[in-house]
């Protein structure tokens, strides 16, 4: 009787190992990463001048982070760059577009600045995403110091 009740334990510990080491079958696959999005930013000022200050950094990642080169600004590609400054004089002189290079999942304008001059100026960001218009963003500037960030996705 004790063998046969040793014999039956042993048989059902190797039973119970198996069912235990057996692969799990998963069928909830890992989601897909989501992808990335063309963008196109056009930022205008309208009112600012050299006696004015105006700091606008430009930045922003892939899903991957691979890339090298994200951007190109009016046309000039930012090799090696994932983020940039405009210069005060390029945002005096005319519009300036921010372009991506390739999908992107997020991109931020950070923009700061006051009127030196005793003046209002604005600032206008026109954003296209996925060749789709976004609401415009229009700020304006005045001899009171003030900063944000845009997040663009």
């Amino acid at each position: 009787m004790k063998r046969l009740l040793s014999v039956s334990l042993s048989v059902l510990l190797v039973i119970a190992l198996f069912a235990a080491c057996s692969k799990s079958k998963n069928d909830n696959p890992s989601p897909e990463l989501p992808k990335g999005k063309t963008m196109k930013l056009t930022i205008t000022a309208t009112g600012l001048t050299s006696g004015d200050y105006l700091k606008t950094t430009v930045s922003g990642g892939t899903i991957n982070g691979t890339e090298p080169t994200l951007y190109k600004v009016n046309g000039v590609a930012q090799t090696n760059q994932k983020g940039f400054e405009i210069d005060q004089s390029k945002l005096i002189s005319g519009p300036v577009t921010i372009e991506t290079v390739v999908p992107v999942a997020i991109t931020s304008i950070s923009m700061g600045g006051f009127s030196a001059a005793g003046h209002s100026f604005s600032v206008k960001i026109e954003p296209v995403i996925d060749g789709k218009a976004q609401t415009a963003i229009n700020q304006a500037y005045t001899t009171t110091v003030f900063s944000k960030s845009y997040d663009f996705q």
